[in-house]
């Protein structure tokens, strides 16, 4: 049987107690805390990790700099290939050295910020922190508390997913940083799950008084896009198919070309379109509820990653629109969140935070998912309130 306090499942010990927490269900009203996190080696599952600029951002700058040199090649060759003025050719070995001038000095710079963020600023994750170093005489740390964070985002385009770098977002109540930018780091997307998993250990450590522990599910929820969600755009996509087709057939077209591109450009561009969602939807889009934070990841070629901190959603609801009652059984999850507040100045730290409406779309069992994600969020909200 599992532990009531850890939820432990090892074998217990000789005395009756835990392994892992080391009480026994006589110590329920000791005094101690009733969610104590399980003992654990902090130093090797949460080992100091150190992030630094990678020379693969540069690779990447340097690849930015060479389609911006052809691009501008290509403009000039154009330019001076279809336009014969004597006039503009006088200025033509300006142009030459300013097309290869602007992707140099590009390119430059872009070394410049990398030897900056290689050699003076690097980020120290550590089980309970996040720190920023700044320096090479005068060090300046600056030090955020995972558990204060209530908001994280990766961001990745196409280059940068193929370098494996990017950006990472985080928020928090921190009143001198409240907003931190970690970019430019290799291996960026497994550095993002470890942070995640390090907060949720920082959040399970935290000081929190709870009488009474509800022994709710903490298992990991993995909840993926249904494509009954897509039933919808299906007949949307027919129904335009057919009305063209007819309008093609009995309208009388006074211009063939007209008549084809009509007929034949729309519904095409359109079911591009639907597959294109498709795929965005059904294999890239997933949700993965723990029992900390809400992980929502979608995007093919753009990837998105948002974290929710279960403990700051301000609310949340269900709902179905007509085609998803008729397909039946799939429906929306709207969470309203605390987020960054893009209006608010710099100087504004009171203004940091604003409500985000965010909506999980294409959930099937919609219902039952609701609830489980209701009663972890309660669960979390009991739990950070009984603290303060």
């Amino acid at each position: 049987m599992p532990c009531n306090y850890c939820n432990s499942t090892k074998e217990p010990n000789p005395d009756g107690s835990c392994p892992d927490c080391g009480r026994t269900p006589g110590q329920a009203n000791s005094g101690q805390q009733a969610n104590v996190p399980p003992t654990v080696n902090e130093e090797k599952l949460y080992p100091i990790q150190n992030w630094r600029c990678t020379g693969l951002v540069l690779l990447s700058k340097l690849f930015n700099a060479i389609l911006m040199a052809a691009v501008f090649a290509g403009c000039v060759w154009a330019l001076f290939h279809y336009v014969n003025n004597e006039a503009l050719n006088k200025w033509k070995d300006v142009f030459w050295i300013t097309a290869g001038a602007i992707p140099a000095l590009y390119f430059f710079l872009c070394f410049i910020s990398f030897a900056y963020c290689r050699f003076i600023k690097r980020y120290e994750l550590r089980a309970k922190d996040i720190r920023l170093i700044k320096g090479v005489f005068n060090m300046t740390t600056n030090s955020t508390l995972l558990e204060a964070l209530w908001g994280m985002k990766l961001r990745q385009n196409f280059l940068q997913r193929l370098f494996g770098t990017g950006k990472i977002t985080l928020f928090s109540d921190d009143v001198t940083s409240p907003v931190l930018h970690i970019n430019d780091i290799g291996n960026i997307r497994n550095r993002f799950n470890d942070l995640i998993r390090y907060q949720a250990y920082a959040l399970d450590c935290s000081n929190v008084k709870v009488e009474k522990e509800s022994k709710s599910d903490t298992s990991v929820q993995i909840w993926r896009y249904c494509w009954r969600d897509l039933i919808d755009e299906f007949f949307w996509g027919v129904a335009i198919t057919v009305v063209l087709v007819l309008a093609g057939h009995f309208i009388p077209w006074g211009n063939a070309y007209l008549r084809y591109s009509f007929v034949l450009i729309i519904p095409v561009l359109y079911w591009f379109w639907l597959i294109w969602t498709f795929i965005d939807k059904i294999c890239c889009t997933t949700y993965i509820l723990n029992n900390a934070s809400l992980v929502k990841e979608s995007g093919i070629f753009h990837k998105k990653v948002d974290v929710y901190v279960l403990c700051h959603i301000r609310d949340c609801e269900m709902s179905q629109n007509l085609w998803q009652r008729i397909v039946g059984n799939v429906g929306n999850i709207t969470l309203y969140l605390k987020w960054e507040n893009k209006d608010a100045s710099e100087k504004e730290k009171g203004s940091i935070s604003t409500t985000k409406k965010d909506v999980l779309h294409g959930l099937q069992d919609h219902t039952g998912k609701y609830e489980i994600l209701k009663e972890r969020w309660l669960h979390e909200r009991h739990r950070r309130q009984a603290s303060s």
